[in-house]
């Protein structure tokens, strides 16, 4: 996993290599650790993401938005893209198609009760 943020560095701006750095060093390394990224497999993947939409902070509310959960499922694909394309390590993208989590219903008071 820690190969493909070396082919990064050089191709991206501070901020969002930063950004990059943190999401892999605090949502993806300690989920799956030193594990060999070929051994990483679509359900692994599916439960990692799924454990941030179940997490809830102490108003019950989600923890984690959905914003940042459709990030981190990018920063992961981006890294094995890299793995196929960079590394030559895979021989296909086995999370390519992959789909992000998707947006809760949001209910809208009606416009007469917000008046």
């Amino acid at each position: 996993m820690n190969g493909c943020m070396n082919i990064k560095k050089p191709l991206r701006r501070n901020p969002p290599l930063k950004q990059l750095e943190v999401i892999v060093r605090l949502h993806i390394i300690p989920y799956f650790g030193n594990k060999r990224i070929m051994r990483i497999r679509r359900a692994e993947v599916k439960r990692w993401l799924q454990q941030y939409a179940d997490m809830k902070d102490e108003q019950g509310r989600e923890k984690y938005s959905f914003g940042s959960r459709l990030k981190y499922l990018s920063v992961l694909k981006s890294i094995f893209h890299d793995a196929v394309h960079e590394l030559e390590v895979l021989e296909k993208n086995p999370f390519g198609s992959v789909k992000g989590p998707r947006p809760r219903h949001r209910r809208y008071k009606e416009r007469d009760k917000i008046l």
